[in-house]
């Protein structure tokens, strides 16, 4: 429900308001969504002891602009939606994303990967997919390797336990 109400947000946004607009207001959720990661904060901005006139000034602080940015946190206050901010900006940074054909992965690797491995597999990637991909690498304890571009539904995995258990399978099948 959530989503789909985000959704419609944040197209009304993109189709009412100027790219570098949407790039402001983009930037500024982004501060906002890491806000909403801190329990305290968001126990006390979803809070009904809370004022919409403090929660307001919660999000935007006292010198508040007059555009479309204080015009959609006013909404959200007023509909008893500021849940939905975090939802907006990923719909709207998937929104930039698509425009400018350019994607996100990560790799997930136990050992740390040389950039020209990356390189490959981000030139590689981008090739099959039409589409610039950047990835950043993470380091897990996992034995094996797997890239992800969430924003494709793309996924690419590599297991030495998937890969032992698939060569057992096969031995016990020719036996």
């Amino acid at each position: 429900m959530s989503r789909a109400a985000a959704k419609k947000y944040a197209k009304v946004l993109i189709q009412n308001t100027s790219k570098d607009e949407i790039v402001e207001i983009k930037d500024f959720l982004s501060s906002i969504v890491s806000l909403f990661k801190d329990s305290k904060f968001k126990h006390t901005i979803l809070s009904p002891l809370v004022t919409m006139d403090e929660k307001y000034e919660m999000l935007l602080g006292k010198q508040a602009p007059k555009n479309t940015l204080a015009n959609l946190i006013r909404l959200l206050i007023e509909k008893d939606r500021i849940e939905l901010i975090p939802h907006i900006y990923e719909e709207l940074r998937l929104a930039q994303a698509v425009e400018s054909n350019s994607f996100n992965g990560f790799v997930y690797s136990s050992q740390e990967l040389d950039p020209k491995t990356i390189d490959e597999l981000k030139n590689s990637i981008s090739k099959k997919v039409n589409a610039i991909v950047d990835f950043k690498q993470i380091k897990s304890n996992n034995i094996g390797f797997k890239a992800e571009v969430p924003d494709l539904g793309l996924e690419i995995s590599f297991s030495q336990a998937r890969l032992k258990s698939q060569l057992i399978q096969h031995i016990l099948r020719g036996i």
